[in-house]
């Protein structure tokens, strides 16, 4: 098995970048979803709930703090300066903790929007990542669900960090409590990752366009898990010990001393 893309936005509901290499510390990948939107209410703004962003581009300098966000009718870049605390509401499951950016992020962002919203930074490194650290995907997966689907569906639907090839469909279910190397990081896999609407959403227009949902569930059902029922595709996995991780490397399922850490 082998890393087929690797997906990573410094600012949640951006579009994706795709690097040859990624920096894994030991909360998930080094500048991955550093900055998101929320609403008045302090919660999270979603690609669920707001797709505007899908296709435009955020770029973060974390050596000169400098943010730009371009692409879509946006065109802003600048110093980043924070201001006052923020806990933000991630769907009622969780407080993650924040501070409001200033300056004229939040004015432009609300008008691209629709509605009224803020950027905040997350205080913790990967604090913004949806449950767990990191997700995974193969692609047979992938494959298996173009095949019910009858259309190719673009991977980036999915917004998963590693794809990896060389494995059946959904074998990533089948590791969980596993460990896998992969490059010089080593993961423990996690449970399923449960599916909403973000995944019936083009990637390029952010408007929902494919029956996505309907189509994993018409094969696989409700399944059940220990988040509870739900339309599960992929996999959430945690950082046993840091590293770096490139397209090309190998994905071995493999025994780890945690004790080496």
């Amino acid at each position: 098995m082998r890393i087929t893309t690797l997906s990573v936005t410094p600012v949640k509901g951006f579009g994706l970048h795709h690097p040859e290499r990624i920096q894994v510390g030991p909360r998930g990948v080094v500048g991955d979803r550093r900055f998101f939107m929320v609403d008045d209410d302090d919660r999270l703004l979603s690609v669920k709930r707001n797709g505007a962003f899908a296709g435009a581009r955020a770029e973060y300098d974390d050596d000169q703090r400098t943010l730009s966000l371009r692409g879509d009718g946006l065109d802003l870049s600048g110093a980043v300066e924070v201001d006052r605390h923020v806990d933000a509401d991630f769907f009622g499951k969780r407080v993650v903790s924040a501070r409001a950016v200033l300056g004229p992020w939040s004015e432009a962002l609300s008008d691209h929007a629709g509605e009224r919203v803020r950027l905040v930074e997350a205080q913790e490194e990967n604090a913004a990542c949806d449950l767990e650290p990191m997700t995974l995907l193969g692609r047979g997966s992938l494959d298996r669900l173009t095949e019910q689907a009858g259309v190719a569906l673009d991977p980036r639907r999915f917004r998963m960090n590693v794809e990896f090839t060389g494995a059946d469909a959904h074998a990533e279910d089948e590791w969980e409590g596993q460990t896998i190397h992969v490059g010089t990081a080593v993961l423990r896999v996690g449970g399923p990752v449960k599916r909403c609407a973000t995944i019936t959403r083009n990637p390029d227009t952010g408007v929902a366009d494919h029956p996505t949902l309907r189509d994993i569930k018409d094969y696989r059902g409700v399944q059940q898990a220990e988040r509870g029922n739900g339309i599960y595709f992929g996999v959430y996995a945690r950082v046993l010990r840091p590293g770096v991780i490139e397209v090309g490397d190998t994905v071995q399922l493999a025994a780890f001393d945690e004790a080496q850490v």
